[in-house]
């Protein structure tokens, strides 16, 4: 989801010398991770419902017919209106 309980989230890995914060690759991953959408836990299924306009009901039949993938359910719910 969208939480930074994972303390991996949270960690910046800083490059010698400059002081500009890197992306590691991990971080990376996990955070391709959350862009997917969940139906469990209830607040998150309610968070993507408020963030995408729709009922928790649309939201379920999107992800059954294409998938966890945020942009997906996004055009698939924009066809089937």
């Amino acid at each position: 989801g969208l939480s930074c309980r994972s303390p991996k989230a949270l960690r910046l890995v800083f490059s010698h010398g400059k002081g500009e914060p890197t992306m590691s690759e991990d971080l990376n991953k996990m955070a391709a991770e959350q862009l997917l959408i969940h139906l469990e836990p209830e607040w998150e299924r309610r968070n993507w419902c408020n963030w995408l306009g729709c009922s928790e009901d649309e939201l379920e039949h999107a992800v059954t017919y294409v998938g966890h993938d945020p942009d997906n359910v996004r055009r698939f719910l924009r066809q089937a209106r």
